[in-house]
């Protein structure tokens, strides 16, 4: 068993839509420490996250975040997303109600 520290998600700005920005490769096993949502931007915008399994869709069954507002300049550690483990396959998956407005970091580590 190989155990990596590594940014799962690096700076990565959100869609208006539900899109996976951090999937599970394959025979590993990942898991959340830190989850950051900032809103670098001069517009509120709400952040909407879900940890998706393999396979599946965003829904409100595995929804962490619900429309989560971040006001211009505004950063958010999500303790909802922290100790999360996600199996080969599992996604985090986020969006933002004004396209472009939050940028989403993660970073953790993963078992092989």
């Amino acid at each position: 068993m190989t155990v990596t520290a590594k940014r799962l998600i690096s700076g990565a700005q959100l869609t208006d839509s539900a899109a996976p920005y951090y999937t599970a490769p394959a025979v590993t096993t990942a898991i959340v420490r830190v989850t950051q949502f900032s809103n670098p931007s001069n517009t509120p915008s709400a952040v909407t996250a879900w940890v998706v399994p393999a396979a599946s869709t965003p829904t409100v069954a595995n929804q962490y975040l619900n429309q989560l507002v971040l006001s211009p300049g505004e950063t958010y550690t999500s303790p909802e997303l922290s100790g999360v483990v996600l199996q080969a396959g599992d996604s985090i998956q986020a969006m933002a109600s004004v396209n472009g407005t939050v940028v989403v970091m993660a970073s953790g580590v993963e078992i092989t």
